[in-house]
């Protein structure tokens, strides 16, 4: 990303608020997913969400791992309590009560869920971002994405591996860049965007542009959460900031973020004993030092 271009949306996001502002002016997130296999994924997206400077995170978790993410997320994060003892379920009008919803982390892949998947997708949420568990759901059945609101933008967030399951390809590689034209056909198809997940990332969006990240590699992001992580940034930021910039330039903005805070987590610790929660507070102090020079 453009540095002028990231010093500017740094300034307008977090910096020129209004200081009259208060947290409904700065939207609301909803993160469904968690499992008893993966419980602690919906807190990993939590956090990072947060650090977006949304006004509001909520998440909706199945009811047998409640009380585990209940103690391990914000004091702020509010709860939708689903309406069945076991699997999530949600009505139309609490999923569109949010200006961005992210499905998937740690998710079980169920009956239970595909239909709440294709309730999400239809209901007419904003924007809906598709991680982790979904991202498989879609491979099993991609006509899904047929049926999604006209108004509702989807992003699907897919590793590399995730991208060629999704796109039924037998390449593999480690460069984005191979799976460029058959990314392309499917972002068409669908009319869907896809953030190709690499140590250099690569956005097609619905109209079949695409736009390369163009990031320092580093292996610090080769963790288990990242994809979390990134996923509740990306997902807050939707939720507000995309009145003030293109969705395009808010998603090469937190991938941005997400790679200046792992590089600068290589530089301070091995990459071999710092995690996910590290590259959290990288990011925090790249903030932090912007609003300082701009004091």
């Amino acid at each position: 990303m453009d540095k002028t271009l990231f010093d500017s949306m740094i300034r307008d996001i977090y910096q020129n608020r209004k200081p009259d502002g208060i947290k409904s002016d700065f939207g609301k997130v909803l993160i469904i997913g968690g499992s008893k296999p993966y419980p602690l994924s919906v807190c990993i997206a939590d956090k990072f969400a947060s650090l977006s400077g949304v006004g509001y995170v909520s998440l909706a978790v199945d009811k047998s791992i409640y009380q585990i993410v209940a103690s391990r997320v914000s004091l702020t994060s509010i709860f939708e309590i689903s309406t069945r003892d076991e699997g999530i379920d949600l009505s139309n009008d609490t999923l569109l009560k949010y200006d961005s919803i992210l499905f998937g982390n740690g998710i079980s892949i169920n009956p239970i869920h595909f239909d709440l998947l294709k309730k999400v997708l239809s209901c007419g949420v904003r924007n809906l971002i598709l991680d982790a568990s979904a991202l498989s759901m879609i491979a099993q059945e991609p006509g899904l994405l047929f049926q999604k609101h006209p108004d509702t933008h989807v992003l699907l967030t897919p590793h590399l591996g995730e991208a060629k399951r999704i796109l039924h390809t037998d390449i593999s590689s480690r460069n984005p860049e191979d799976y460029l034209s058959e990314a392309i056909l499917f972002a068409l198809k669908y009319h869907v965007s896809l953030l190709l997940k690499s140590t250099s990332s690569l956005l097609i969006d619905e109209e079949g542009n695409s736009y390369s990240g163009n990031q320092e590699r580093t292996p610090s992001l080769g963790k288990a959460g990242t994809g979390d992580g990134f996923a509740g940034l990306l997902s807050g930021l939707l939720a507000y900031a995309d009145s003030l910039y293109s969705r395009n330039d808010i998603i090469l903005f937190s991938d941005h973020l997400l790679h200046q805070g792992a590089l600068l987590q290589e530089k301070k610790h091995s990459a071999g004993t710092s995690d996910i929660l590290t590259c959290f507070d990288e990011i925090k102090e790249i903030l932090e030092e912007k609003r300082e020079r701009k004091n």
